[in-house]
């Protein structure tokens, strides 16, 4: 369903009832669409709307172990100063949808996948929306993992924004 689809839709014939949706944002071009769709989602069913992203722990840094510490403590708040950006920038796209947002960073985690699924079930979402970078083939294997996990371990409906 595309994002101008929303707008002819009505809750009568869609069935659902979605009052609490979670959209995962990372800052790329599908993130802000699935903001997007979140955000209009939000507001045709009067639903909270919490953006995550997540800070997962740079593999290298799990295997090697033997980072100085003031290397592992400038990844780590370069990476929340990106983070906080990412949800700044996702709270001003619902904001110019007429949508109140709130925004929550993830951190200290290794899997993208089990934290949105874990952070979504422990807030009762009914709906995530996250998008995809739209590749097939192996590209996709490698770099759509993420919204194909979620939509296979979500306990709750998922909407995938292309």
């Amino acid at each position: 369903m595309g994002v101008s689809n929303l707008k002819s839709m009505s809750v009568k014939d869609s069935g659902w009832l979605f009052k609490n949706i979670i959209a995962a944002v990372d800052g790329s071009e599908y993130s802000d669409r699935a903001a997007r769709a979140a955000a209009q989602l939000s507001k045709k069913f009067n639903a909270k709307l919490t953006f995550v992203t997540v800070l997962a722990v740079p593999e290298y840094v799990v295997l090697e172990g033997n980072a100085p510490g003031a290397v592992l403590d400038r990844i780590y708040t370069d990476s929340t100063e990106r983070a906080n950006e990412v949800i700044a920038k996702a709270t001003k796209i619902a904001r110019s949808e007429g949508v109140d947002s709130n925004g929550q960073v993830l951190s200290n985690v290794r899997s993208i996948v089990q934290a949105i699924v874990e952070y979504s079930e422990r807030e009762k979402a009914d709906l995530i929306v996250l998008g995809t970078r739209g590749m097939s083939g192996f590209k996709r294997l490698l770099l759509g993992s993420v919204s194909s996990g979620v939509a296979n371990h979500a306990s709750c409906s998922v909407l995938i924004v292309k």
